[in-house]
C-alpha cells in the first residue's frame, strides 16, 4: 500500500497532472461562465421584454393624453360658445377651467373652479326663470287688458245702438 501512496503521490506531483488540473479547472470555469451567459441572456431578454412592453404602454398613455388634449380643447370651446350664449364670459374666462394646464391645478383648486362655474349658470338659470315669469305675468295681463277692452267696447257698442234706437214714448 505504500508503494500505491508513492506513486500516487508521484502522478499527482508530475507536471502532466497539474495540466489536467489545470484543464478540469478551466472546463468548470467554463462551464460555470457558459451558465452565467446563458443566465445574463435570460436576463436581458426579459429586461428587452420589459422594455418593449414598457414602450407599448407608453406610447399608448401619449395617445390617451392627446385624445385627452383634444377632448379637453373641444369642451372648452364648447363652453366657452356656452357661455358667450348664456351671458357668462367673463366668469367663465376668469375661470382656471377656461384655459391653462388643469392637470397643474390641485383637486381642491379644481372642484373650487367648478363650483364657482356651476354657481354662476344656476344663478344665470334663476335669472332666466324670473325673466320667463315676468313675460308670462305681462302676457296674462295684455291678455286680461284685452279681454277687458272687448268687453269695453262691446258695451260701449250696446249703449250706442240703445241710444239710437228711437224711444217708445
Amino acid at each position: 500500500m505504500a508503494a500505491h501512496r508513492t506513486r500516487l503521490e508521484e502522478l499527482q506531483g508530475d507536471p502532466a497532472m497539474a495540466d489536467a488540473k489545470t484543464l478540469e479547472k478551466a472546463d468548470t470555469d467554463a462551464r460555470q461562465r457558459l451558465t452565467e451567459a446563458e443566465a445574463a441572456r435570460k436576463a436581458q431578454q426579459t429586461q428587452q421584454a420589459r422594455h418593449e412592453h414598457e414602450q407599448q404602454h407608453l406610447h399608448a398613455r401619449n395617445r390617451r393624453a392627446e385624445q385627452t388634449s383634444r377632448a379637453l380643447a373641444e369642451s372648452r370651446q364648447e363652453a366657452a360658445q356656452a357661455a358667450e350664449r348664456a351671458g357668462l364670459v367673463p366668469r367663465y374666462s376668469a375661470s382656471p377651467l377656461a384655459a391653462g394646464d388643469v392637470s397643474a391645478l390641485e383637486p381642491l383648486a379644481l372642484d373650487t373652479a367648478r363650483q364657482d362655474l356651476r354657481q354662476a349658470v344656476t344663478h344665470r338659470r334663476e335669472q332666466l326663470d324670473a325673466l320667463l315669469q315676468r313675460c308670462a305675468e305681462a302676457d296674462r295681463a295684455g291678455q286680461a287688458h284685452a279681454h277687458a277692452q272687448a268687453l269695453r267696447d262691446e258695451r260701449s257698442d250696446e249703449a250706442e245702438v240703445r241710444c239710437r234706437a228711437p224711444r217708445a214714448g
